[in-house]
């Protein structure tokens, strides 16, 4: 499975595009409580209008799925997310307001309906005999790896600059990484077999 170079470049995706998730997640009451000084409601309507744009985000992706595939989704919502981070990251270093700090946090957090929904289904699109076993690798990643993010980052601090980098620098990853598996994915069977026959000189049926 491991061997499986498609599966390990979506699986990678989205074990980075998780860990944007869990920066947000596990540092957002420290930053927009204790730095930016939200209240307990405040930030639950905070947290909640996140979880909304998230929703839309995930309708939004039903609709491009079906006409450009999951990949472009895929990278479309981790160039999003990149640079939703790096705006975030230069409010925070500025000492933005809050309104402005949740503007650009809204899309970093909104596109991850983008990126994991179509990140799992390219990893398992070449595994449907393994199923089950690609499934429990991409979860420990997903949640394992992408999930040990946030708590190392916390170590450095639980400010706005430190969850702001860490959800820029696992949506860059996860950009190039994803970038690169699109561009170099295999033809399909048909585009394959014509270029054999053009290469061996064989007339076409």
């Amino acid at each position: 499975m491991l061997q499986d170079r498609r599966f390990v470049v979506f699986a990678t995706v989205l074990t980075f595009g998780s860990g944007m998730l869990y920066c947000y997640v596990s540092m957002s009451s420290f930053v927009l409580q204790h730095q930016f000084g939200l209240s307990a409601q405040q930030y639950s309507f905070a947290f909640g209008s996140m979880a909304v744009g998230m929703a839309v985000t995930a309708a939004v992706g039903t609709r491009l799925v079906p006409r450009h595939g999951p990949g472009p989704v895929v990278v479309l919502g981790l160039a999003v997310g990149t640079a939703g981070g790096a705006a975030l990251l230069a409010a925070s270093l500025a000492g933005a307001p809050v309104g402005v700090f949740l503007l650009c946090l809204l899309p970093t957090v909104a596109v991850v309906s983008f990126v994991v929904p179509g990140a799992t289904a390219l990893a398992l699109s070449g595994r449907m005999t393994q199923v089950g076993a690609a499934s429990g690798v991409l979860g420990v990643l997903q949640f394992g790896l992408g999930g040990l993010v946030a708590p190392l980052l916390s170590t450095i601090g639980t400010t706005a600059p430190v969850m702001a980098a860490g959800m820029v620098a696992c949506a860059a990853v996860g950009l190039l990484v994803a970038w690169r598996g699109v561009r170099s994915r295999p033809p399909a069977r048909g585009q394959a077999a014509r270029r054999r026959r053009s290469r061996s000189g064989a007339p076409r049926t």
